[in-house]
């Protein structure tokens, strides 16, 4: 008997959200949970063991950092002492010598006394534990969006986020580009969730969220409206490029971009019922 639930999971700074679509239920009924992710999780195992003066041991998977990350150089600005193993210390930076500058021991060895913390932005099996005992199990198909800026050691991840962005919103591109069963090598967080989940498709974030939100029937509406008011909008800045300049009024504006296309009734813009005719709709008044 085939399964065609979908386990989706989308893994955020400070939460993990968990939705188990089942085609024989309504989306109502779904199984859904809210759980705290794992940067959240280890930022606060870390900061329990600088509070007890402790030093830390990390291990596992590379993952999103945040929260992590944060904690590990409060625990090192303590006078305390942490240590990890190079998959590991991935998540708190790219640069492993700028890690070691700044204190952290790359190891695959616990020392002595130090607390070990694992980590991974996701662990199937805990999942599948947790769920267990309510008589619901895991389906093959999984789905998990992540934030991932990419592997950058030398440079800004925002900057390289931002130029993997330019690289695949090109024309013909969508955003389902974004969405892979085998995401770009540079996508590290993303290879690493499919490390601990094999077979899952990956997505970033953004575009889940959007593609997303795009599936319900009022937001879709909306998203109509605003691409129908932006062609209206560039055709408008089309025609002032090929005028001569001067002042406008606003009743110009709006005579512009009713030049460029008839109009019937209250025009032919797709704006909700009161929302005037012309531009008014853009905050163009």
């Amino acid at each position: 008997m085939s399964d065609d639930r979908i386990l989706a999971i989308d893994i955020g700074a400070g939460t993990m959200d968990v939705l188990l679509y089942d085609p024989a239920q309504s989306w109502e009924n779904a199984v859904q949970l809210v759980l705290p992710s794992a940067t959240a999780i280890a930022g606060n195992r870390i900061a329990a063991a600088r509070e007890a003066g402790r030093d830390v041991f990390l291990h596992g998977n590379l993952m999103g950092g945040y929260h992590t990350t944060n904690a590990v150089w409060r625990h090192l600005e303590a006078g305390l002492r942490v240590y990890a193993t190079e998959r590991a210390a991935g998540t708190v930076h790219d640069d492993l010598e700028l890690l070691r500058s700044r204190g952290i021991v790359i190891t695959d060895h616990a020392p002595n006394g130090a607390v070990p913390i694992e980590l991974r932005d996701l662990d199937l099996d805990r999942l599948a534990g947790a769920l267990a005992p309510y008589d619901v199990t895991l389906p093959p198909t999984v789905a998990v969006a992540a934030q991932d800026h990419g592997f950058s050691p030398k440079r800004s991840n925002r900057l390289f986020r931002f130029e993997h962005w330019r690289r695949l919103l090109t024309p013909g591109s969508t955003l389902a580009d974004h969405i892979w069963r085998e995401p770009p090598e540079y996508l590290t967080r993303l290879r690493a969730i499919q490390a601990d989940a094999p077979g899952a498709i990956v997505a970033d974030t953004g575009p889940a969220a959007v593609l997303g939100a795009l599936e319900d029937e009022l937001v879709a509406q909306a998203a109509r409206l605003v691409l129908r008011g932006a062609a209206r909008r560039d055709d408008a800045v089309r025609l002032f490029r090929s005028r001569p300049r001067r002042p406008r009024a606003p009743g110009d504006v709006r005579a512009a971009m009713n030049e460029q296309e008839p109009r019937t009734g209250r025009g032919s813009c797709a704006c909700p019922k009161g929302a005037g005719r012309g531009s008014d709709h853009l905050g163009m008044n």
